[in-house]
C-alpha cells in the first residue's frame, strides 16, 4: 500500500463509497478482507494489499468518515422530510399561518388520520 495513503486514489474512493453507503460503517456488516475483495481489480486500488495496514487504514477511514456524517446530518434539501412537509403544506394539512386553521390537536389528529392511523 502507498505510504501516502492519505492522497491514495483506492482512500478516496473508498471515502466515496463509505457515503454512498456501498460499503457499511461497522466492520461486522463488511470486513476488510469483503471490501478489498470488491475493489480489488479497480484500478485505484492497484498496488494494494489487504494486509493489517490495509485494515487499520479502513477502520480509521470508517471512524473519520462516520463522524463528518453525523456533524453534517441529513442534507434537508434532498430529504424525504422536506419533500413531506411541503406536501403537507400544499395539501393545507399543515396551516401555513399557525394562527389558521384548527387547532394544533385537531390538526395533528386529521395528520394522522391522513397516514393510516386510527386515533379518535
Amino acid at each position: 500500500m502507498s505510504a501516502d495513503w492519505q492522497n491514495h486514489k483506492g482512500r478516496k474512493l473508498s471515502a466515496r463509497e463509505l457515503r454512498n453507503c456501498d460499503i457499511p460503517f461497522e466492520a461486522k456488516k463488511m470486513g476488510s478482507k469483503a471490501v478489498f475483495e470488491k475493489y480489488k481489480a479497480c484500478a485505484k486500488f492497484q498496488g494494494m494489499t489487504c494486509d493489517k495496514g490495509f485494515q487499520r487504514w479502513l477502520g480509521s477511514l470508517r471512524k473519520i468518515v462516520k463522524e463528518n456524517e453525523e456533524d453534517e446530518g441529513i442534507g434537508w434539501d434532498t430529504s424525504a422530510t422536506k419533500a413531506h412537509s411541503k406536501d403537507c403544506f400544499e395539501d393545507r394539512v399543515i396551516p401555513v399561518d399557525h394562527k389558521q386553521g384548527e387547532k394544533p390537536l385537531a390538526a395533528a389528529k386529521f395528520g394522522h388520520a391522513l397516514l393510516g392511523g386510527s386515533r379518535s
